[in-house]
């Protein structure tokens, strides 16, 4: 391989990297703003739920009962605001991970060693290999975590409203 077609690759994976990058973040924030809602949405039914059941005249002397029903959204909020979280922490080990990648890729164009050399060091970084294996296993690790809990919300807000509203008709 001549040097001119190493650095078109380099050139090319290292574009395709920021532009992957960018629609990560993308995601991320469009998930984060939508679970923003729903642990938005959850708190004002918790809030709104006992004047709607006593708008029904139904008998919110039972405690125990009303926080049953409520409490798909107690826990949905909480399990939100843990999701968010958890999506920061992606959010700064996918920057790590693109940006040290990009910056390995990058900075073998100004390394003056032979072009085997050159070409494994691409392909190493390329597979992961090293430190970028461990950045990319702690990203997927946290991305799972995240999805888990973005997901337990979502359910979370739809067993709530179920709750609720079996609640208001079965009284």
């Amino acid at each position: 391989m001549d040097t001119e077609t190493l650095e078109k690759w380099i050139t090319g994976y290292a574009s395709s990297l920021r532009e992957g990058h960018k629609l990560a973040a993308e995601s991320e924030a469009q998930s984060d703003q939508l679970l923003t809602w729903i642990v938005g949405l959850m708190g004002a039914g918790i809030f709104a739920a006992p004047t709607f059941l006593s708008s029904l005249r139904i008998s919110l002397a039972n405690r125990r009962t009303i926080i049953g029903v409520l409490s798909p959204w107690v826990l949905g909020v909480l399990v939100g605001v843990v999701g968010r979280l958890l999506a920061l922490e992606l959010k700064e080990a996918n920057d790590a991970y693109s940006a040290a990648k990009i910056q390995d890729i990058e900075t073998l164009r100004f390394q003056s060693t032979n072009m085997d050399t050159l070409l494994q060091r691409f392909i190493s970084i390329a597979k992961d290999a090293g430190d970028h294996g461990k950045r990319l296993k702690k990203a997927e690790c946290l991305q799972r975590w995240t999805r888990r809990f973005y997901y337990a919300a979502y359910v979370l807000l739809g067993f709530g409203m179920i709750s609720v509203v079996l609640f208001a008709f079965l009284m």
